[in-house]
């Protein structure tokens, strides 16, 4: 496997990503994420700042190189992955994102959007270590046309969505929004599976409870090494995540982090020890553990994420 700084520069060269300075204007080596966390005094007055991407671009984007290599840009929430069949996935973590407004560079300002994405450089040297950063670390910079639905970094180098792709995504992070499940037990469940089973709920009709009903029981009966959370005991753990995040910061999905099956089945222990020992706060005690259990999970998932590339110590 390359070291990241090929993988980096492939995504400069093979590629032809386009990259900016346009908001690290000032020469720096200060490396801390206070380099994206702090007040940007020098911000200019035409540009509006957002955590995370605009919900119009985030999705699934691709561009094929004349040598008919592809790289694949997912936007979502506040993290931007490129992937390349050659080099494998890059994380760049929380984006901020500049709106250049009115830009005087644009054909047709109304119809085109300048966004440049800078990302967090701490969160990158914790990846991929310090060795594998670039001198200069530089912004994303691409434009959107709201008419042809494109991503562009140049006049020739332009990503189109891809649907099929996009479709997927959607609908694993519905999922993960509306069910007990998580990011590493979604990895497992194949794309086609997943697409025939969300197709069949379309041709029934269904939406809602029944929609993501459909879909769990699918995935259930499909993928039993999963070992989901049994249907019959859904609205019981939904009534206690419900309980967890009144009595903590964290969302849905966060505690899914932690395993569904393994919150509800030490809950019911718990809830049983309960009942000799009434001192016992059950909700304080699972959200302990819940927190060492997402720890463990959180490790996991960055290694598997890291793992097509090797990481400089």
């Amino acid at each position: 496997m390359r070291q990241i700084r090929v993988i980096f520069l492939s995504l400069l060269l093979a590629s032809g990503l386009v990259l900016a300075v346009s908001y690290f204007e000032e020469t720096t080596t200060e490396l801390p994420g206070a380099i994206l966390a702090k007040e940007r005094k020098n911000e200019p007055q035409n540009t509006e700042v957002i955590q995370g991407f605009p919900e119009a671009i985030e999705g699934v984007w691709q561009y094929t190189n004349i040598d008919g290599s592809v790289q694949t840009l997912t936007l979502f929430g506040n993290q931007l992955t490129v992937h390349t069949e050659e080099t494998g996935r890059v994380y760049y973590d929380n984006i901020v994102t500049h709106i250049q407004k009115d830009s005087t560079l644009l054909a047709s300002p109304s119809k085109e959007q300048t966004y440049s994405f800078s990302w967090d450089i701490n969160e990158f040297i914790r990846r991929y270590g310090e060795g594998n950063l670039s001198a200069n670390p530089q912004a994303f910079v691409l434009s959107y046309n709201q008419d042809s639905d494109q991503l562009s970094a140049s006049s020739t180098i332009q990503y189109q969505r891809n649907k099929g792709a996009e479709k997927t995504w959607r609908i694993m992070q519905k999922l993960k929004e509306t069910l007990p499940m998580n990011d590493l037990q979604l990895a497992k469940i194949d794309q086609d599976v997943l697409l025939d089973l969300w197709d069949a709920s379309q041709q029934k009709n269904l939406d809602g409870v029944e929609l993501t009903n459909y879909l769990y029981k699918g995935i259930q009966a499909q993928y039993p090494e999963l070992d989901l959370i049994s249907l019959n005991d859904l609205e019981a753990y939904q009534l206690l995540v419900s309980d967890l995040m009144k009595a903590s910061d964290l969302s849905f999905v966060e505690i899914n982090e932690a395993g569904a099956k393994e919150i509800f089945t030490r809950y019911q222990a718990l809830s049983d020890e309960a009942n000799d020992h009434p001192e016992l706060n059950v909700i304080e005690t699972l959200l302990a553990e819940i927190k060492e259990w997402r720890e463990t999970y959180q490790r996991i998932k960055f290694n598997q994420e890291n793992e097509e590339v090797v990481i400089t110590e």
